[in-house]
Parts: structure tokens; sequence; C-alpha cells
């Protein structure tokens, strides 16, 4: 189920790596939002609550992603999956950044 990024001539979702991701989904969700606020079908809103949390399970209210949003990141970069994500980015930013709202 969800959304695919991409799929093949006939219709298919691919066997490949990337094919459902962040930035698909939201459009799904802002799709099934605006199907909702139009026509009022609960459908819609159920639709729409699933996709968000289903991004909340890949990228949490920090900001930071969740190790299942790191490894879908890097999966889509083809960073080869014995990589450390740690070593990824500097998160001492991000880190910082988040904590920062926190407070506030």
């Amino acid at each position: 189920g969800g959304w695919y990024w991409h799929m093949d001539r006939a219709g298919k979702a691919p066997l490949v790596q990337g094919a459902k991701h962040t930035y698909g989904i939201s459009f799904g969700m802002y799709a099934c939002s605006a199907y909702f606020a139009s026509t009022k079908d609960p459908q819609g809103l159920e639709m729409a609550k699933k996709a968000y949390e289903r991004l909340r399970d890949i990228w949490s209210d920090s900001g930071i992603p969740s190790e299942k949003g790191l490894r879908a990141a890097a999966n889509l970069a083809e960073v080869p999956s014995t990589f450390p994500l740690d070593k990824l980015a500097n998160w001492s930013f991000i880190n910082e950044a988040a904590s920062s709202l926190k407070t506030r």
C-alpha cells in the first residue's frame, strides 16, 4: 500500500529502493487532505492521517530522522548499507537546533 514515486509501464510498483519516500508520501497526504476539505468524505481524512503517521515514523517531531528515515535517505543516495549513518552528516548542528526549539 501507500504511494509510489514511480511505476513501471504496466502500472506495477517496481521492486527497487526509492520507489516510496517522504517527498512522495507528502504529496499523497496533501491530495487526501484537499479531497477531504472539498468532499467531507471521511476516507480522505483517514488516508491523510495514515500518511501523516507514516511520515512521523520516518521523521520525528524533533526534525531529526529516525534510523529508518536515515537508512531510507541513504538508500536513495545509493550509500552502501555498510556505511555508518552517524558519518553521513555532522548532526551536531541539527541536534543543537532541535534542543533550542524544545526550550521555547
